[in-house]
């Protein structure tokens, strides 16, 4: 009997290399922002957040996105989750105050693999529309992003998040054909023998 390893394949959607929360309205959405759950199809899912800043609000935030005109927007003192289904390597994020933020504000921005820690970096904001790209040099392979503000400040938009995915090894293709040959083999060898004992 010939047998074949048969590959897993994701659930959801692969994310796009950048996600720039140019999402479109849908219904349900208040009037001031989108919802972002619309994430969710590709594996996404961001919580502590206002929401996805509309440019019919977008004056009040004092912000201008840096990807299109629409960025994610937090004005409560939470801290920010954006979890993914799957790991990733790259990691890179646009960050600016808002209105109504302190002067000094700093962001704590940390990349977990589950519980563990995979990089981290404090950054201090500039002035409001004034964008900082916040990167972590060597970081490892991560599936959250958790931005905490500091300094008793929460007034924040973030714009541009630049992922990918875990770069593969080939070692998945490379057990698939090996072990594929391994069954072919055993097979040949066992209908080999039935041909020699008839």
């Amino acid at each position: 009997i010939l047998g074949f390893p048969v590959a897993a394949h994701a659930t959801t959607t692969p994310p796009p290399p950048v996600i720039d929360f140019e999402q479109p309205v849908v219904p349900g959405s208040d009037d001031y922002t989108t919802d972002y759950s619309t994430y969710s199809a590709y594996g996404i899912t961001i919580t502590g957040a206002f929401g996805i800043i509309r440019d019919d609000t977008r004056e009040d935030w004092g912000l201008w996105g840096t990807n299109g005109h629409q960025f994610l927007g937090t004005n409560s003192n939470s801290v920010v989750n954006i979890a993914f289904s799957e790991l990733h390597t790259p990691f890179s994020i646009d960050c600016s105050r808002s209105s109504g933020s302190p002067t000094g504000l700093r962001l704590q921005v940390d990349l977990f693999d589950a519980d563990i820690n995979v990089g981290t970096t404090t950054v201090t904001l500039g002035d409001i529309n004034t964008w900082s790209t916040i990167t972590i040099p060597g970081n490892g392979a991560y599936d959250s992003v958790v931005i905490t503000p500091l300094d008793n400040g929460y007034d924040f938009g973030c714009d541009n998040l630049r992922i990918g995915p875990l770069p593969s090894t080939g070692a998945d293709t490379d057990l698939t054909v090996v072990t594929g040959c391994a069954f072919i083999a055993v097979g040949l060898l066992l209908v080999g023998r039935r041909r020699r004992t008839a």
